[in-house]
């Protein structure tokens, strides 16, 4: 998997990340996030979808900085770029 998050990075693709975290993983978005900047900006373009098309669906825009910190959990969809 990060073999592929970097060069998805590398290749400027838009990534999506389903289910990026759970109890046992809470870090792994921030590992993934990591990784990301290595080839991305910390100001690139991120979304947070959380419970699509379910009740209490929200949705936040921030940037990659800014998605590091952020808290998500098994119903997360997350957009970078």
């Amino acid at each position: 998997i990060e073999k592929r998050l970097l060069a998805a990075a590398a290749a400027d693709f838009v990534i999506c990340i389903y289910n990026p975290s759970s109890k046992k993983r809470k870090d792994y978005l921030q590992k993934a996030c990591d990784l990301i900047l290595k080839y991305q900006p910390e100001t690139t373009v991120c979304g947070v979808v959380s419970h699509i098309g379910r009740e209490g669906e929200k949705a936040f825009i921030m940037t990659l900085g800014q998605l590091r910190e952020q808290e998500t959990d098994m119903f997360t969809t997350v957009f970078i770029g």
